[in-house]
């Protein structure tokens, strides 16, 4: 998956042992620390590494209004803590964590700096959608929720259905 963790090397924390915390997933994570408000899609905290999984940042709870500049950062260390993604990944997730039995722990491990190419390799953002051009068209590409993208998270499920 094509992402962002931290700026720092240590901040994002995923030690073993964390798994995502399937009761804190929500639709919107709104992080209220900061002025103005930054809204993600998606969100899914991670237990034992205290970071989230969410979409690039919204400028408010509608997936038209996607702050383009730092979608298109994908790929690269722009975080304070979280794991940004785009948005069908976040939403892959966000379904990994609601929609498996509760008891089932779901086990969570981060790859950094291409070190570790992982079990798919390493994907980057001119690999997946691109970067988008035009800055007036403010939603993210691979968002299911808009309309002609349902074919991209389709996809995305067989991948995942087929790892079981």
């Amino acid at each position: 998956m094509v992402c962002s963790t931290s700026r720092k090397a240590k901040g994002t924390k995923a030690y073993s042992g964390c798994r995502l915390e399937k009761t804190s997933a929500v639709r919107w994570f709104i992080y209220k620390k900061s002025r103005p408000y930054h809204y993600y899609q998606w969100g899914v905290k991670v237990k034992h590494g205290n970071f989230y999984f969410h979409s690039a940042r919204y400028t408010t709870t509608n997936n038209r209004k996607l702050e383009v500049g730092l979608y298109n950062g994908l790929g690269t260390n722009q975080t304070t803590t979280s794991v940004r993604l785009q948005a069908v990944n976040a939403k892959l997730i966000y379904d990994i964590a609601t929609k498996t039995n509760k008891k089932k722990r779901v086990w969570v491990k981060v790859i950094r700096k291409n070190k570790e190419k992982g079990p798919f390799g390493v994907y980057t953002l001119a690999g997946t959608t691109g970067k988008i051009k035009n800055k007036k068209k403010r939603i993210d590409p691979t968002d299911p929720n808009i309309k002609g993208n349902k074919k991209i998270y389709s996809y995305a499920m067989s991948i995942l259905n087929g790892l079981k």
